[in-house]
């Protein structure tokens, strides 16, 4: 049996000495697709931070792609939340897809491939306004030019923070039609969301985060047995 990307063993961790999760056990396979809910505050985001290596566990061990986050995390594509993007920058939506070639050596200096630009704003139909400034792009282009972003430099993994928040169902649509596209061509995704609702076809996996993380099971139609959603 393959390693799991991500191998969470009695984790505990948060700020300033106190912890925000507590005793985390948790795996994902390649080829999940993990829905993460629970209530703001609960530890969500703590959690992705700590796979990403930007926060140290105060216990237990975190393995990512078989060795450290620090270092595991080159192969995950993050797409942090909607509104932590500055829109005010005075950047094109090709500028910011190509952001996210950055060097497997580090963060920098961002590659020259532009035929992967290309080719992935192609995947997620960003090209149409490939040249527009991101203050002038709606809700859903802006979503997809983040994915684009996290999905430029080939990742084994995404990780989203909420990537329909806002958007409407149009927009929403279109986003995991992306999402879609990405399992089947093998990216392993785990995803925050209040909303199970339009992507329950494709999570194979959910879990709750309240301060501990519990693994849910949802029925093939999507309606959660157990526990409640939030």
């Amino acid at each position: 049996m393959a390693s799991p990307l991500v191998s969470m063993k009695g984790v505990s961790a948060g700020y300033g000495g106190a912890d925000i999760i507590r005793d985390v056990d948790l795996e994902l396979r390649e080829g999940d697709f993990m829905a993460v809910v629970g209530p703001n505050g609960g530890g969500k985001t703590t959690l992705f931070r700590t796979v990403l290596g930007i926060i140290t566990p105060s216990k237990g061990t975190v393995e990512v792609m078989g060795t450290s986050p620090s270092k595991g995390c080159r192969e995950i594509g993050y797409v942090p939340q909607f509104g932590s993007f500055d829109r005010k920058y005075p950047v094109l939506a090709r500028e910011v897809v190509a952001m996210g070639l950055r060097s497997r050596q580090g963060l920098s200096p961002f590659s020259k491939d532009t035929g992967s630009v290309e080719e992935v704003m192609e995947y997620t139909g960003v090209s149409a306004f490939a040249d527009r400034r991101i203050g002038d792009l709606s809700g859903g282009q802006m979503q997809r030019t983040l994915l684009a972003r996290a999905l430029v430099s080939h990742p084994k993994m995404l990780l989203l923070d909420e990537p329909t928040a806002s958007l409407d169902p149009e927009m929403k649509a279109g986003v995991y039609e992306i999402l879609a596209k990405a399992r089947s061509d093998g990216v392993t995704v785990m995803m925050v969301t209040h909303e199970v609702e339009g992507v329950e076809d494709l999570v194979n996996r959910m879990v709750r985060v309240d301060r501990c993380v519990h693994e849910i099971h949802a029925d093939p139609h999507g309606m959660v047995c157990g526990e409640g959603v939030l």
